[in-house]
């Protein structure tokens, strides 16, 4: 006779989670014509590999034409995703989060064909399971998150109430709902899944997990190449010096390892060359053209706490769980804390070197979605450090005030109350959690 184990708390809350993105996403986007306004700006060119390889054959991406400025033409939505070089179109964007999504294009694709559909890349099946991709990518993420949280010793039910805060009290929401073709939620799997690793890794070095972390590192490059920064989360992840130049000693005893590691690494990053190589005839590309880092003058304080995209501002679950989990840290660990600290005004100042370092239209700040597992450690660590019942209360509480107030702020995003690119103090206070007002 099978025994059927009895989920725990975790597992009850990352399905129930499971059945209200599904309910959220389906419900807004999936039905009617809904599903054009998925993809919008960046995320038209990342997905746009997909159709070109597998459908029209065609990395020029000659098919924008029939596609965007006619058969699904909106003058709202219509976004130029090609840059000429050489006189030739390429893609402006790479092709990482194509990879991730061709699982779930190729089965809408094989689906619509065999049930007579319009097999052209972008009616609606296919939209419906990129978004599905979205939400599971979220979710598996997650479920890594909980693994890591276990590792740093946090109890069930702080892990639980840290997943929670991560998925409904963070910008993580926006871009499972709103902007699913946008690489954020992608990527938090990828890179989550790297902090987990690694922090095995120096735990218990090993040739395996440096291959391993070699290619799941390229792979986070092939999507934003930026993201190479979490590299540099290794001290934090390593949790003492000892551990650290442990593991990379062990790193180059093991060189044989860690040469496959490298190679490997650049192999997966120059699938990207190798397009650029085929639809131009030259394998370097600067596709982003006048947009570059200005390094001398960060918005680093801008983009923390600033009315037009403060990450601390928009999404304050964030600055509640660096200030508590850091204070735990610090008196627990105090080479984590420091090593937290150093990494995260590193991707700080990287991020806020940007030329647009408010990112476009985006909500809150939009390149911190794939680091939310390093938040989620400071939230799980400072909940799993009270031990009195009244303090616990009193933490849940505040948590599901900001998860309310993510949410209302997600809401008015989306309906342009909160505008992407022209917050000012006082439009902010002007329309703080008017949804009465919302249309």
């Amino acid at each position: 006779m099978i025994t059927l184990r009895k989920p725990n708390l975790v597992e009850l809350t990352l399905s129930g989670m499971g059945i209200v993105l599904a309910w959220v996403c389906s419900n807004v986007y999936w039905g009617g014509e809904n599903y054009r306004t998925v993809l919008q700006s960046d995320a038209k060119g990342y997905y746009a590999y997909l159709p070109a390889v597998f459908i029209y054959h065609d990395l020029q991406f000659g098919f924008f034409e029939q596609m965007d400025r006619g058969k699904y033409y909106n003058p709202d939505l219509l976004y130029e995703y090609r840059i000429l070089f050489n006189g030739v179109s390429v893609n402006k964007y790479y092709c990482g989060m194509a990879v991730a999504q061709a699982p779930f294009f190729l089965a809408a694709h094989t689906i619509t064909k065999a049930t007579g559909g319009d097999a052209d890349g972008y009616s609606r099946l296919y939209i419906v399971f990129l978004h599905i991709g979205a939400i599971v990518h979220a979710l598996l993420g997650l479920w890594v998150l909980d693994k890591l949280l276990r590792a740093y010793g946090v109890p069930e039910r702080a892990r639980a109430v840290t997943l929670i805060g991560m998925a409904f009290g963070t910008h993580l929401f926006y871009y499972i709902l709103v902007a699913p073709g946008m690489s954020h939620v992608w990527s938090f799997l990828y890179c989550t899944l790297f902090l987990y690793l690694s922090h095995g890794y120096f735990r218990a070095p090993s040739g395996g997990r440096l291959v391993v972390l070699g290619v799941l590192l390229g792979f986070i490059m092939l999507i934003r190449p930026i993201n190479g920064l979490i590299l540099a989360s290794w001290p934090f992840l390593a949790g003492s010096t000892s551990a650290l130049w442990n593991g990379l000693r062990q790193a180059f005893s093991h060189w044989r390892h860690a040469l496959v590691a490298s190679v490997l690494c650049a192999l997966v990053v120059s699938i990207q060359l190798v397009l650029y190589k085929l639809g131009t005839g030259s394998f370097f590309i600067y596709s982003y053209e006048e947009e570059w880092f200005n390094w001398l003058d960060p918005h680093m304080l801008d983009i923390l706490f600033s009315y037009k995209k403060g990450l601390f501002l928009y999404t304050p679950i964030l600055l509640l769980a660096t200030v508590g989990g850091l204070w735990v840290l610090a008196g627990r660990n105090p080479f984590e804390a420091i090593t937290w600290a150093a990494f995260f005004l590193l991707i700080t100042y990287f991020f806020s070197a940007w030329w647009s370092w408010w990112y476009g239209g985006s909500f809150s700040g939009r390149p911190y979605v794939e680091y939310l597992a390093l938040f989620g450690i400071l939230l799980g660590v400072g909940l799993g450090a009270i031990r009195k019942t009244a303090p616990r209360i009193a933490a849940h509480a505040v948590l599901f005030l900001l998860i309310l107030l993510c949410q209302a702020q997600t809401m008015q995003t989306r309906y342009f109350q909160i505008h992407y690119e022209e917050m000012t103090k006082e439009r902010y206070w002007e329309v703080f959690l008017r949804l009465d007002q919302l249309s």
